[in-house]
């Protein structure tokens, strides 16, 4: 899909423009991890990227911007295994380019989330073409990156057989020890992160409308798999103090069902609304 991996590049240049890029506090645990040094739950088994891109923020750039581009364009033909128009498809892709996660991930290209993400898509793209074989595949060596992929993965097709990937995060744990947590977020995570959500809990602004057209998934034939990526998805916020960037990795079926319900002839209109979508969310 050329028309995805063009607006994801386009939106990756501007995004990059307006605001240039910073490496976040788990970023520099990343890093720190690339030097060899140890890194607490649940860093230290995410530990494929670090060995690969090492401590250069020019590779991890690279690879995260890179993987944005994929996540769109899997979005978008995943759409179209859906039986989707051609202008529908598109629309899928557009709507992961102006999500808060998509353009954070920019900001902040010394993460995991969107080279995971883009793993996520690509496996449930080979599995909608019966390729299950590989689909697995990927998702194990997406579970090496970020241990969120099998589940999201099997969410979001309701493919079984990539809950296997499961066994790298498993295998993981105990082959590596991890450090001991440094902030209140790592030693105490639910009671931290209740400090962070209690006030926002019943807010639109922070956990609804960051979704922008996206939202417009709720008038789309519930699927069971939607309904349980987004309940796994707000429910990791019970022990992350992020917000956006933790509720959003239901993306994928989420962009698929609100594409799916905008008519063709709005497709333009919801497009550039998403894109200039002003609420943005909490990080």
């Amino acid at each position: 899909m050329i028309v995805g991996a063009l607006v994801a590049v386009l939106t990756v240049c501007m995004v990059y423009y307006a605001s240039g890029d910073a490496v976040s506090p788990d970023g520099v645990k990343y890093l720190r991890s690339a030097a060899g040094g140890s890194v607490p739950v649940p860093f230290h088994l995410r530990r494929l990227l670090p060995r690969l891109l090492g401590k250069s923020v020019v590779a991890w750039r690279v690879c995260s911007w890179g993987s944005l581009v994929v996540l769109s364009v899997c979005v978008g033909e995943i759409a179209r295994c859906y039986g989707m128009s051609f202008q529908s498809s598109v629309l899928a892709s557009v709507l992961v380019c102006g999500l808060p996660i998509f353009r954070t991930s920019v900001f902040f290209p010394v993460l995991v989330d969107a080279p995971a993400l883009a793993l996520t898509s690509l496996s449930v793209l080979l599995v909608m073409n019966g390729e299950v074989l590989f689909a697995v595949l990927v998702v194990m060596v997406g579970a090496a990156v970020k241990e969120h992929v099998p589940v999201f993965s099997f969410l979001a097709c309701m493919c079984p057989w990539l809950l296997l990937g499961l066994l790298v995060p498993i295998i993981l744990r105990y082959t590596g020890e991890p450090a001991r947590g440094e902030y209140p977020g790592e030693l105490h995570p639910f009671q931290f992160a209740r400090t962070f959500h209690a006030k926002e809990v019943f807010s639109a602004k922070h956990h609804v409308l960051p979704w922008g057209v996206c939202a417009t998934a709720a008038f789309s034939p519930p699927t069971l798999g939607l309904c349980l990526s987004l309940v796994v998805s707000y429910g990791m916020l019970l022990v992350a103090s992020d917000s956006t960037r933790v509720y959003q990795w239901a993306l994928i079926p989420m962009c698929i069902a609100a594409s799916s319900v905008v008519p063709e002839w709005l497709v333009i209109p919801a497009a550039v609304s998403h894109t200039f979508w002003p609420v943005r969310g909490r990080i």
